[in-house]
């Protein structure tokens, strides 16, 4: 998390270094983002940095962090609207995240990056402080809908392989949505 000393920074100064960070951190993936390079977008020396988050780790994390609670946000209201019939609304907020990305393409992009990292420090990292957090959205998404336990686990396993396949692939979203209602209609006759 920030230090004390960037959340006391001007609003404007605060906001270049997020966004520096932010773009550096979409356009790669983590082990190959430069901080020098986010130094030299911000117009701030590397030591400056280096006092407004513990390490590049930390900053990621922070941008991550800062990017799902936005999203959290700005969708909650849509999120409590999604259809009752579970694969309709599978499908419901699958599109909403998708413009969501589609509409913060930065967020987006490091987002997709962030869930793409495979084999590496940074992802077991990512596990462990996340990972019950995607499962929880599984969860939330079918809850109430009357699947079984071991139905919901099925749809959750399935879910999960087709996200990772769709993040790995660089996130287009409207051929995962046309492949996703692929999938959800050969799981609507398997469940």
């Amino acid at each position: 998390m920030p230090t004390k000393l960037f959340t006391e920074l001007p609003e404007e100064k605060r906001a270049r270094i997020e966004k520096a960070a932010l773009e550096e951190f979409a356009a790669n993936r983590f082990d190959s983002a430069s901080t020098n390079t986010i130094v030299k977008n911000s117009n701030i020396s590397k030591g400056s940095l280096f006092k407004y988050f513990e390490n590049k780790e930390d900053l990621y994390f922070y941008l991550i962090d800062t990017a799902a609670a936005k999203m959290a946000q700005e969708t909650a209201a849509k999120v409590k609207e999604l259809p009752s019939d579970v694969f309709e609304r599978i499908k419901a907020y699958s599109e909403l995240e998708i413009s969501y990305y589609l509409a913060h393409p930065s967020e987006g992009k490091l987002m997709t990056n962030f869930a793409a990292e495979r084999d590496n420090e940074i992802a077991e990292k990512i596990a462990a402080r996340y990972g019950d957090s995607s499962r929880n959205m599984y969860e939330q998404l079918i809850e109430g809908t009357g699947l079984s336990r071991q139905k919901s686990d099925v749809l959750k396993w399935v879910l999960e392989g087709f996200n990772k396949e769709f993040l790995e692939s660089g996130g287009d979203g409207k051929a995962y949505m046309e492949s996703l209602d692929e999938y959800i209609e050969i799981l609507r006759k398997v469940l």
